[in-house]
């Protein structure tokens, strides 16, 4: 059965078309009228182009990046010597990076 999952993608310069501001209101008329129209079986929502990376950024400014356990300590090891964070011997903390308490982390200092 083929994917029924479609998309375009059009790059230009919109201001040479019309004034910015009314494409601004029609775009965010397109992504209201994309966003009320009715979600497919088993999804909760509709997402537009962008909804998945503003979330993760949100909640990797909230709650820091992910580091796989062993990655921050083979980053310590490979940064150059006066890096921050290189060696252990600065403030930053492998829980500033991963989110999770020093506790639960035995990689942190």
């Amino acid at each position: 059965m083929p994917n029924e999952v479609g998309g375009i993608r059009i790059r230009g310069r919109h201001n040479r078309f019309m004034p910015v501001a009314e494409f601004t209101t029609r775009v965010e008329r397109l992504v209201h009228l994309m966003k009320s129209t009715p979600t497919a079986p088993g999804f909760d929502e509709v997402l537009v182009a962008g909804d998945p990376e503003w979330r993760t950024e949100a909640e990797r400014l909230r709650d820091g990046i992910p580091v796989e356990p062993g990655n921050w300590d083979l980053l310590q090891k490979t940064a150059a010597p006066g890096c921050r964070g290189a060696g252990g011997d600065s403030d930053l903390k492998a829980s500033t990076v991963t989110g999770l308490p020093p506790s639960e982390y035995s990689g942190s200092t």
